[in-house]
């Protein structure tokens, strides 16, 4: 009898649980997002990057990697 209790219990905290995860998720507007990269001699610093997107178009810029070990601006903004 304890068993079955014991499962029993388990079974509706796992469902409200549920419940309450689905009820706390926002629903986000899917918006797409556009890419460019600043050409530059494969050196980037972060800030300068983030001011070029910033000025350039509205958006944010992060500094990557590429393979050979060389650093590329890419800016990211909302497309309109």
């Amino acid at each position: 009898m304890l068993n079955s209790c014991s499962i029993s219990f388990t079974s509706l905290f796992c469902v409200v649980l549920l419940v309450f995860s689905a009820l706390m998720v926002h629903r986000a507007d899917a918006q797409e997002m556009c890419h460019s990269l600043i050409p530059g001699n494969g050196n980037c610093e972060a800030s300068r990057c983030q001011m070029q997107c910033s000025s350039l178009n509205q958006g944010t810029g992060a500094c990557t990697q590429t393979f050979t070990d060389r650093f590329h601006c890419i800016c990211n903004w909302e497309c309109s």
